[in-house]
């Protein structure tokens, strides 16, 4: 019996003193911080609000953020260090309500259960002076690189030895951008954190083209499309070959990465490489002719042409395909032969200035012919020589030169004005007239012959004038 009751007086004492220690345990977390409890990262534990306030305004004093910087166009450079101090930016804590509430948050009931548990306060209460932040933010080295250096745009350029075009890639440069690199530092002085890494691209400013851009990328697919096209020209016997060395000069690559061809350059190129292989205008010919006989010509309108603005439009479809092609150039103009050193073929008009007389030769044979009256050499108004076509018929045609108007009109060099026609005022043809009362450049026939060469022949016949 005695030792039950000793027992019962063993439990109670226990009981008194474990309510006593929850009790006084209990009292004392109504005015202290737990163990293990931190606020902005200083260790506040077993503290009262006023001594955790002291506490964390002291440590805040000795506060730094260190801000890791790699100056982006020395790579072999190191890692520099930068500094914004608490100081610097009048940084200061005004966290007296929010200590008072993390204090009152704690469940001093539980407090034998919590005070094992860790109670981490972030970034409460912390205030800027933003005027300072800025100036601390504006003097740092990064602000003012030894050699500064905007950001530059990925480029395409041609490697002119191997006529190929390349990316080239961006480069980041040093400059940094202010707005984003200030929210940064803001943001991790309130937070608290005591380091900021600058070392990503994040907060330079940034070329508008990177080389991985999908513009890039595909302004290289077109450069090499292009690049790869091949055209053949191939005609009687005469050819030429366009590809890459050619085909770079015609292209341009805009600020946007816009691929384009200049029509220009590329009608200068055909008028200047692609006609004299193709181009029989104005070449000489030699003739046999059943009228006048044997005897060479050159200059005049007639002969092949390359067209300059069809073959341009056929060049660029062919660029844009970016295959090999052979073809025939597109021709403005046309000739009864793909001879490239005669042409003419066996129907022509045979008019010769020393005889004032023309032929009309039909398959190599005269089928009609006439005296006829040229221009006045005289007076320097002498026909033009070389071959030329008819190029239009016209009734009743009123002369720019004379103020007259002839019946029968066949223009054969309409940009000088010259041309067949009838000349009812002359009485005479032939012979030495064209030396002293000559015309103003065309032909003056007889009227008769003037109407049955209009209706006999079609636009299109050449005429050779020696």
């Amino acid at each position: 019996m005695k030792k039950w009751k000793i027992t019962g007086i063993i439990i109670a004492a226990a009981a008194v003193i474990l309510a006593a220690v929850y009790l006084a345990g209990r009292y004392y977390f109504m005015s202290h911080f737990y163990p293990k409890t931190t606020v902005n990262g200083v260790d506040v534990s077993l503290k009262t609000k006023k001594d955790a306030m002291s506490e964390v305004r002291n440590n805040l004093r000795r506060y730094v953020l260190n801000i890791q910087y790699t100056d982006k166009l020395n790579a072999e450079s190191t890692n520099r260090s930068m500094m914004i101090s608490a100081n610097n930016c009048g940084l200061e804590y005004t966290g007296t309500d929010e200590l008072k509430k993390h204090l009152e948050d704690q469940e001093e009931q539980y407090w034998f259960r919590d005070i094992f548990s860790r109670h981490d306060h972030k970034a409460m209460g912390l205030k800027i002076n933003e005027e300072r932040l800025h100036e601390a933010v504006n003097n740092l080295y990064c602000m003012h690189p030894d050699d500064p250096q905007a950001p530059v745009d990925a480029k395409i350029v041609l490697d002119e030895e191997k006529k190929e075009y390349t990316v080239v890639d961006e480069i980041i440069g040093n400059t940094v951008e202010p707005e984003t690199f200030y929210a940064a530092v803001e943001k991790a002085v309130l937070s608290g954190n005591t380091s900021l890494d600058m070392t990503t691209n994040a907060y330079y400013v940034q070329p508008e083209y990177h080389a991985a851009d999908e513009v890039v990328q595909n302004a290289k697919k077109t450069l090499d499309t292009y690049m790869a096209t091949v055209i053949n020209y191939e005609d009687s016997g005469c050819t030429y070959t366009l590809d890459k060395t050619n085909i770079c000069t015609f292209i341009t690559i805009g600020d946007d990465f816009g691929i384009s061809l200049d029509k220009e350059v590329m009608k200068k190129f055909i008028s200047d490489n692609i006609s004299p292989v193709f181009n029989t205008v104005g070449k000489s010919r030699t003739f046999d002719s059943p009228g006048s006989g044997h005897f060479s010509i050159s200059g005049g309108t007639y002969g092949w042409q390359v067209g300059l603005l069809d073959e341009r439009a056929a060049m660029i479809e062919d660029i844009k395909a970016g295959q090999t092609v052979t073809r025939e150039p597109k021709y403005l103009q046309d000739a009864a032969l793909k001879d490239r050193t005669y042409d003419v073929g066996d129907s022509y008009i045979d008019a010769s200035i020393s005889s004032q007389h023309l032929w009309v030769v039909e398959k190599g044979k005269v089928t009609m012919q006439s005296d006829f009256v040229s221009g006045d050499s005289s007076k320097g108004r002498d026909t033009d020589k070389g071959i030329y076509m008819i190029e239009k018929k016209q009734r009743n045609y009123s002369m720019r030169e004379n103020p007259v108007t002839v019946s029968y009109w066949l223009p054969f060099n309409l940009d000088l004005g010259e041309g067949f026609h009838d000349a009812s005022w002359r009485r005479k043809f032939g012979g030495r007239i064209y030396t002293y009362s000559g015309s103003h450049g065309c032909i003056n026939l007889p009227p008769a012959f003037a109407k049955k060469l209009y209706e006999h022949i079609k636009v299109g016949f050449p005429v050779v004038i020696h």
